[in-house]
């Protein structure tokens, strides 16, 4: 356990919050997602004198730029977010100003339903024309996909992004104002960065684990019937660590045995994602991430293994500082 005192340093619309009012954070959370939802900052302010619900109160839109860690030590960028409505309360001598930002960065027309249909084009250069559109950029690694033809159905554009780069092995997040790319094949293999055993475990917290492989597939199998060449396209593929014969049959248009395969490949590692999870709280540490792998080691028994850190939660409170882990085995 480090006797380090923990620190948030925040920036809002690029005025740095200097060390005599960041003692005014009474607390703050940051939620780190892998895939599929925007990261999320909260805090909450002391406000004896009015200094946050007059000239310095943050108003909807602006943007807050954080990192944490420990006195003295190297710091963790949270990213750049977007404040919603700060709330302020409290009675006399002792109110509060509380706000909320995401990552995701909102405009009416990221909200609207959309059907288009994309010719002679690509999951990168579909990603990057969407990402442009709502003022992101595209970033990460991608395995990219050509298409001929993909059609966009009543779908979010963001929505959209995340479901194909799913279907093709990827997980998609929103950080730093950019839509990002991760191989899920890479993050699953690459190396843990610690071994948590139960004695690590923060003081007056829980940890629990779940075996759910009697909802998993050991194969996945597309096949479908091009109208115009009058060709059956198929592939099958299995996933070695699910024993039985219960297959996820995928009818959906695709062009090549190639793609069938890595469409074949992106539907089952999502469909068996959750064989083995786990939750735990750890003493803060700035290292633990979404998209690093850890290892529980043998104090966990039969739930000892590697996994994939899917939402890290950071939370600062009083000067005590806790991470929140939800795993996903690999």
């Amino acid at each position: 356990m480090t006797s380090a005192i923990p620190i948030v340093d925040m920036q809002i619309n690029g005025v740095g919050i200097g060390q005599e009012t960041s003692q005014s954070i009474v607390d703050f959370t940051w939620t780190d997602n892998l895939h599929g939802k925007a990261d999320e900052i909260a805090t909450t302010l002391c406000d004896p004198v009015g200094l946050w619900r007059g000239p310095w109160r943050p108003e909807q839109g602006d943007l807050v730029r954080v990192s944490i860690g420990y006195e003295g030590q190297a710091q963790m960028p949270c990213g750049i977010f977007e404040i919603d409505i700060p709330d302020a309360s409290g009675s006399r001598g002792n109110d509060q100003l509380q706000f909320k930002a995401t990552s995701a960065f909102e405009s009416t027309d990221q909200r609207s339903q959309k059907s288009k249909g994309n010719e002679e084009t690509s999951l990168k250069k579909m990603s990057a024309d969407i990402a442009g559109r709502h003022g992101y950029g595209l970033s990460g690694d991608i395995d990219d996909m050509d298409f001929a033809y993909k059609r966009q159905r009543r779908e979010h554009d963001l929505s959209f992004v995340r479901r194909l780069g799913e279907d093709y092995g990827h997980f998609v997040g929103l950080k730093d104002r950019q839509i990002v790319f991760h191989r899920r094949d890479k993050l699953e293999a690459a190396p843990a960065v610690r071994t948590i055993e139960i004695a690590e475990l923060s003081t007056g917290t829980e940890w629990s684990a779940r075996d759910n492989s009697n909802r998993t597939f050991s194969n996945a199998k597309v096949q479908y019937l091009d109208p115009n060449k009058k060709e059956l396209i198929k592939a099958e593929v299995s996933d070695s660590s699910v024993k039985g014969n219960n297959t996820l049959k995928i009818d959906e248009r695709v062009e090549s045995p190639a793609q069938a395969e890595r469409l074949a490949k992106g539907r089952l590692a999502k469909a068996n994602e959750d064989k083995r999870t786990a939750n735990l709280t750890l003493v803060g540490d700035v290292m633990l991430i979404a998209g690093v792998i850890v290892e529980l080691g043998p104090t966990f028994g039969k739930y000892q293994g590697r996994y994939l850190v899917h939402t890290a939660t950071h939370s600062i409170r009083r000067a005590n500082y806790t991470t929140a882990l939800e795993l996903k085995g690999v």
